[in-house]
């Protein structure tokens, strides 16, 4: 899987703007600019935690919107949809329980094509 990471950076002082696109494999590592952009900082670690994609050198690379035991990124199209686990109050044992889901694969893997489109 391929993905197009896009940088815009602004100059307030001199009234320029620069455009980086980047081509990159899923398994490829992208260099960080945090080092030349402080406040590149806080969103290169948003991009991590959304989308999984990894930036060499970073000073802080971790999780900033999600949990930190969440293995997958919200916003790839292969995040399940359901979890795997539900969380419910049990009357009997009077505290919340977690138990894991059962569910088929199909609905974890939702089918993306478009039903507008004729085959």
């Amino acid at each position: 899987r391929w993905y197009e990471t896009h940088y815009e950076m602004r100059s307030v002082k001199y009234h320029t703007r620069l455009r980086l696109k980047c081509l990159h494999n899923e398994d490829e590592s992208l260099p960080s600019l945090t080092p030349l952009f402080s406040g590149a900082n806080w969103l290169e670690r948003e991009i991590y935690d959304m989308y999984g994609i990894m930036f060499m050198e970073h000073p802080d690379l971790r999780r900033i919107l999600t949990d930190y035991g969440t293995k997958d990124h919200p916003l790839r199209k292969d995040y399940p949809l359901t979890g795997y686990t539900e969380v419910r109050y049990d009357v009997d044992k009077k505290r919340v329980v977690v138990d894991q889901l059962e569910l088929a694969q199909e609905f974890r893997m939702p089918d993306l094509t478009s039903s507008w489109r004729r085959s």
